[in-house]
């Protein structure tokens, strides 16, 4: 009897390990998950789909918007593969993602193509600051592309920015889009 005891005892202590160790790595993919989500969409959408609640519509007052492009991107893509186009969008995008992330008033929307959407009051308002948080924003984007090697490739970098209210939720439940 004692000798079962002593091979049930060793055997708990392997489940057990077993067991925290695939916990550790379920929480690891839980945080590599979340941070892949807020990438995606805004933190507090993240936080309210995460406690279930059903993400309506909302109004905001005040909100600045920037689209950026491209002039001249679709005579380039003319010429360029469909690897070389995606590979450009790609460093593009990434130097902006970069600049980005430190700039905390501004949330990146989406791109679309070569357009790059920003927006500064949705989804938490920012009082006064939107406007000026999108413009610093703005000035940056154009330095950083200044500073690729991009305007060699015959690109230039246009933005423009608006000012109003506007809604903005979730939009489909697929691949879901905080869409303005």
């Amino acid at each position: 009897m004692e000798l079962v005891m002593q091979r049930v005892e060793k055997y708990t202590a392997v489940l057990e390990d077993a067991v925290a160790e695939k916990t550790k790595e379920l929480l690891t993919e839980q945080r590599r998950a979340d941070t892949l989500l807020r990438e995606m969409l805004p933190s507090s959408i993240v936080d309210k789909l995460r406690n279930k609640v059903i993400i309506e519509p909302e109004y905001f007052e005040a909100v600045t918007i920037s689209f950026s492009d491209l002039p001249g991107f679709v005579t380039w893509v003319v010429t360029g593969t469909p690897y070389d186009v995606i590979a450009l969008l790609n460093s593009i995008y990434s130097i902006f993602d970069e600049e980005i992330s430190s700039h905390t008033l501004v949330q990146k929307i989406e791109t679309i193509g070569d357009c790059y959407m920003v927006a500064s009051g949705v989804p938490v308002p920012v009082g006064t600051e939107h406007a000026a948080a999108v413009c610093r924003l703005a000035k940056a984007l154009q330095s950083a592309f200044s500073r690729s090697k991009l305007p060699e490739k015959g690109l230039s970098l246009r933005v423009g920015i608006h000012s109003d209210h506007c809604a903005a939720s979730v939009i489909g439940s697929k691949v879901p889009r905080y869409c303005l």
